[in-house]
């Protein structure tokens, strides 16, 4: 089993992403996480198949007392962020130090922009994003939990890094 915790601000499409990976659908009506969720996803590599735990937590202030117990011996974080949202990338940087407050030294954390779909309301470049994981030392990715796109590649890529 591989454990994977999803985290960044609220409505930039966590539980969207979750969802959309795990059980395949979009809820456009989906409501906000109350503290913290989890689903379990099986994941076939060779002969092998590997369960992957992934906790969904509420990216609201309010839940962060909650939530940050949820950090430790967790191997892989991935820290989602919203294309169309200005302020988006710092406040990815107040995620990151939780990171690295809470989390084991060797954690693996990636970082995801999410809503690519929304072309007209996007307000991140793809290199500012990438410079932005770069100069954190962390992978990036583009998604759209709508159009589930990258998804398969996200959690595949985080599984290949944990073995």
């Amino acid at each position: 089993m591989v454990k994977m915790l999803v985290i960044g601000d609220s409505n930039c499409g966590k539980s969207s992403l979750v969802l959309k990976y795990t059980e395949g659908k979009f809820d456009e009506g989906l409501v906000s996480t109350i503290g913290v969720d989890f689903k379990l996803k099986y994941l076939k590599k060779g002969d092998k198949t590997i369960a992957i735990q992934i906790w969904d937590t509420a990216g609201q202030e309010r839940y962060r007392t909650i939530t940050n117990s949820y950090y430790r011996g967790i191997p892989a974080v991935i820290v989602v962020f919203d294309l169309t949202d200005d302020r988006a990338l710092a406040n990815v940087q107040k995620w990151i130090k939780e990171v690295k407050k809470f989390s084991a030294p060797n954690v693996v954390s990636i970082l995801v922009g999410n809503k690519v779909d929304l072309t007209d309301k996007r307000v991140i470049s793809e290199k500012i994003a990438r410079e932005f994981a770069m100069d954190n030392d962390m992978q990036y990715f583009e998604t759209s939990a709508k159009q589930g796109l990258n998804l398969d590649l996200i959690f595949e890529t985080l599984v290949d890094r944990l073995r």
